[in-house]
Order: C-alpha cells, then structure tokens, then sequence
C-alpha cells in the first residue's frame, strides 16, 4: 500500500512538473519569496482538483495569473505614469521609483530592502523575475498580522518575515508537501480574509513637492479603506476579498499532493481581484506579447468579463421619475452606490457621469447633458465640472470624480504637485458620514457639501449612499420620451493628455497602445430608457407676475396685480406636493423647507402661472 501511494505520489509529482515546466510562470525564488511558477505545481485545476460541480477551473492561478494583480509590474499605465513624474521630478527618481515599486513589485523590491538596499528602481523591476510576477502568491500568504489595520502598515508597509510561513483561511492544514517541495509552512491565518490585509497597499500616501521642488507632505491618494470603515459594510461581515474574490460554496480538493489528500475544504475563494479597470485589461490582451503577459488569452478574456459584469452588476442602483408642471418637466434620477467603498474609488483618473437625453414623441431630441465621443471626451466640458444637484443648461453635466489640485489650487495630474481634492463628489458607500476621526482624509469636497440631495435621505440624514439630481428644461408636449447612462472611465482624458505631452518610451507606448480604436474608453456601466404620458389642463398664464428674491433662504414677495387672496402650491421636483395655503398679502414665508429647487404654482382667480424656486 505504501509503494502504490509512493508511486502515485511520483506519478503526480512528474504531472505536476510538466505542467509547472509548460507554464511561463517565473520559478525564481529568493531568501523571502518564490515565483508563482512553483505554487502551480500542486495548485493548479486538474482531475479532481479546485474543479468546481460543473466543470469549470477555480484555482487560484488560474484567474490570479490574467488580473491586474498579477501584470501589476506590467501595467503600462503605470509604467509611463511612474516614467512621467520621474520626468516632471528627475531629482527625485530614486524616491518616486522606489515608492511606486513598493506595491507594483513588492516581492522584488522588498527582498531588496531586506537585503540592505536602500531603494529599487525601475530597471530593476523590469529585469527581476520577481518583480514581474506582480503581486504574487507568496506576497499576499506571507504578510504578517502585526501592524495590520494600523497608520504604520499603509503605503506598502506590510509585515513579511523570512518565517516562510504561508498563510491561509483554513484550520487544520496539511503541512508535509508544502514544506518538502516549496519549503513553506500552511499556516492558518484568519487575518487573510480582512480587509486590512488588502490596506497595506490599497491606502496610499504619496508625498507632494512645492514651488522649488522640495517635498513639503503627503497627500491621501486612494483610501479606500478608509471609505470602508465609514460604511455599513464592516457591521455586515462584508471585507474586500467578499466581494473582489467571490466564494464557491461547494467541498474542494485544493492541492494534487499528496495523492491522497482527504480533507476537502470549504469554501474556496476564487482569485479575480476585478474592479472596474476595463481599458488596461484590454491593453494587456491586445498587446501581450509586446508586454510580457505570462497568461493566455482566453484568460485574459476571463478577467475582462468580470470585470465588466462588475461594474455593470455590483456598482450602481439607476432610479428615475419624471414630472411635469406648467409646461416644466423635471425627471428626477436617483443613483446608489451598490459598493463598500467611494463610487469610483481608487486611482483619481478615474470617473463617472450622466448622459441624459430627452426627445418628443417624433424622436427629436429637445434636452441632453453629458453627450461624449469615442475617445471618452464630453463635448460639452472644459476643465473641470463642478457638482450639481439641478441641471437645466445642456451645458452642464453632472460628473463624479476626485479632481487633484496643487498648491496653487490649480487642475493637475501630476500626483508629486497633488496636495488637495478640488473636488470629490464622488458617491460615497451607505453609512459614509462625516462624524469620524480620519473624516478629512476622505472628504466629500466642493459643492456636493452644499447638497442636500447627496448622500442624504428625504428627511436629511446622511449616510443614505445616493445621489438625487434633478433634470429641468421646458416641453408642452404629452409624451416624453427620456434615457439615462451611467458612464464610466478608468482614464480620464487630461490624464492622457498629460502622457502625450511625455517623451519617456514607456509614455510613447502607452500613448500608442491607449490610441486603438478597439480599446474600451467608455462604459455603459448603467442604462435605463422610459416613456412618460402627461395629462394636464394648459394653463393661462399672467407674464406680469414675478416672485422675488429668487433664490432665497425663508421667503419670497409678490409683484403683479392679483385677486386676492392667492393661493400657492409648493411642490417637489418629482412632483409632489410638499406646502400649499392661500394668502391676503404678496408674503409668502416657507422657513421649513430643506435646501433645494422646487415649483410654486400661484393661482389668482382664472390665472395661474408656476416659477421655478430655489431655496438655500
């Protein structure tokens, strides 16, 4: 019985190294890490392993190896923003290099340090198999708790000792293999599935320079951890690997040795690590070769499915009502943030908009904001676009988006020049308030502060995680035809525009990769298209009566000639009523309203005529 386990053991070991042999996946190990060629030996989906009830491969290495995650070192996005501020800065390369290979190539760059290096730079993360391994298994499986969810473990400070402890969500594990063939002890750690593990990277400082170029502090790029904490979603249970690594619920053999494993875990956590970077994932499929991608095709297909599915399933909730008064339509849309964190969240080239249209019943088009072309510009916007919560100019768009600014409180992208937000408006999660400690690291900033429409219920209360604006333009007609789509972009155009300007190879690659036309520089993350029937009397309308001050804050008077008394009719943008009276003299007080733009509707008699009322 043991000379058969022995052989069958032999027999998996030599199918397991053909397999590791046919991979392209770096074998190179170091006194902390090993390439993530030799984790597929036993990791990999075969017969009877990490395949799941309908055929189908959930191996870690299998969707690990084709994500963003894994092409990290590669992303050549990255690499001509890194070669780009090194231009703008060149005397600060060995800080910018070093800072931005902490988590882009952690394995190479960390055993560097641990080696007494004092930086690691951008050529060595081309050429050091490691580095190109992005963030590879033995990276994530060997961060230690310590400092985990603590100011000390952002910014690529995690904890990797050279313990060769490995890791894992399961109790119990088997230890023998790992430890003779990779020479890494399983280790269960519950601290793998926390989403402070994912923090340790994902909560970056960057430092800032002023005037002379000399670095004056740190500024909080992306916090989306914070964002998370200031959430419903650590009460509920839900980290970032719930949802950036769905579970299968179902009993698995995870590892083809030995042989003879017996006890199956559940469950298993698939590897995708997709959020909503739809265009550098179709840049690694489209130029693989070119870049070095380690993955296949089809895999690379895989990743950028769910990554659409993503954005397009679990991102945002669209709602909208339309209403019309006195020849006034306003169609009131609704978006929720269906996500743990900041809606988008990450790296601040990215954002997303509203492109609304509204047409007659013959088809024309008689209102839209926010119409784009195909490289992703909005036609109608120069710099940035301030928040909004009505839009009635087709000029103005409504735009969610974290928009940097110097110190000269001007636009750049120049993340060393970035010391504030001008603006972020972007949707934050339900629960986001402003009463926390670390508020001023995640701010909402700008004029989305003044809204009483964003992130608050109907009766104020913050924390509701949506955005109402409201859509006003004049039509008489009976049927109105309106659609909605939720735009999104990973890669803002004054983002490019800057990398065009660069003359470094990896800005003029990127630059020629980023301009195929089969590239996805827009989507459609939401839609939603409806038909709308009024039935109303026409009104007689007096143009001699006015209403002023207009926009004010408790009360507006009454000029014209009117047969009193007056009766007023106060209603909501989507229609409903909200305060009605008559009154004797041009007075009418409404100290109880909430901010915002509402209808009063004045009738004198046979005259009746509607203004549009803003309250402040």
């Amino acid at each position: 019985m043991k000379k058969r386990s022995f052989i069958l053991g032999l027999l998996a070991l030599v199918v397991c190294s053909f397999i590791y042999m046919m991979s392209s996946l770096p074998s190179e190990t170091s006194t902390l890490f090993s390439g993530s060629g030799n984790c597929v030996l036993c990791h990999s989906g075969s017969d009877g392993v990490l395949i799941n009830s309908v055929g189908r491969d959930v191996s870690p290495i299998y969707h690990w190896q084709s994500s963003m995650m894994g092409n990290s070192a590669k992303d050549p996005y990255w690499l001509a923003k890194v070669s780009s501020e090194v231009e703008e800065n060149p005397h600060l390369k060995e800080m910018i290099e070093d800072k931005c290979a902490t988590c882009h190539a952690p394995m190479g760059r960390t055993e560097a340090i641990y080696n007494g290096q004092t930086y690691y730079s951008l050529i060595e993360v081309l050429s050091d198999p490691l580095s190109q391994d992005g963030v590879s298994c033995t990276l994530c499986h060997q961060i230690e708790p310590d400092n985990l969810s603590s100011e000390e473990s952002f910014s690529g400070n995690f904890i990797v000792e050279p313990l060769k402890n490995i890791f894992g969500p399961y109790e119990n594990p088997f230890t023998v293999s790992m430890v003779n063939i990779a020479g890494y002890t399983p280790v269960h750690g519950v601290h793998i599935e926390s989403s402070a593990l994912c923090a340790t990277c994902h909560t970056l400082f960057t430092p800032y320079v002023d005037q002379d170029g000399n670095v004056a502090g740190y500024f909080p790029e992306q916090m989306p951890y914070y964002e998370w904490l200031n959430s419903t979603y650590p009460e509920q249970g839900l980290s970032c690997q719930k949802c950036h690594m769905p579970r299968v619920d179902e009993d698995f053999t995870i590892s083809s040795l030995p042989p003879n494993l017996q006890n199956k875990r559940n469950p298993v956590f698939e590897h995708h690590f997709v959020g909503g970077n739809t265009v550098v994932n179709s840049m690694l499929k489209n130029n693989y070769a070119e870049l070095g991608i380690n993955s296949a095709v089809p895999n690379l297909d895989t990743t950028a499915y769910y990554a659409l599915k993503n954005l397009k399933e679990n991102t945002v909730e669209l709602n909208a009502n339309a209403a019309s008064v006195d020849n006034m339509v306003s169609v009131n849309i609704e978006l929720r943030n269906k996500t743990g964190h900041k809606l988008p969240t990450g790296f601040p080239s990215r954002r997303m908009w509203i492109h609304f249209i509204a047409k007659d019943n013959q088809g024309e088009i008689i209102f839209e904001s926010g119409k784009y072309d195909s490289q992703g510009n909005i036609l109608t916007q120069a710099g940035f676009e301030e928040h909004h919560d009505t839009i009635s100019n087709e000029d103005n768009v409504q735009v969610y988006e974290a928009v940097l600014g110097n110190a000269q409180d001007e636009v750049t992208t120049v993340l060393l020049e970035s010391s504030q937000y001008l603006k972020d408006n972007r949707i934050p999660p339900v629960g986001f308030n402003t009463d926390q400690p670390y508020y001023n690291l995640i701010a909402i900033t700008g004029k989305a502060n003044d809204d009483v429409n964003f992130n608050k219920s109907e009766d104020g209360v913050e924390g509701s995680g949506y955005d109402r604006i409201t859509y006003l333009f004049p039509f008489s007609g009976s049927t109105l035809n309106f659609s909605i789509e939720v735009c999104y972009q990973s890669i803002k155009p004054n983002f490019v525009s800057h990398l065009s300007e660069s003359t470094t190879d990896e800005s003029n690659r990127f630059n020629r990769m980023f301009n195929d036309d089969n590239l996805p520089k827009v989507e459609v993350i939401s839609f939603l298209e409806e038909q709308v029937l009024f039935t109303s009397i026409k009104n007689i309308e007096s143009l001699a009566w006015e209403i002023y001050p207009n926009p004010s804050n408790d009360e507006v008077f009454l000029n014209g000639k009117f047969d009193w008394p007056v009766s007023y009719f106060i209603y909501a943008l989507n229609g409903k009523l909200i305060s009605s009276g008559k009154i004797d003299h041009p007075l009418i007080s409404f100290q109880n309203l909430m901010n915002g733009t509402y209808i009063l509707k004045l009738e004198s008699g046979q005259l009746k005529k509607s203004f549009k009322m803003v309250c402040y």
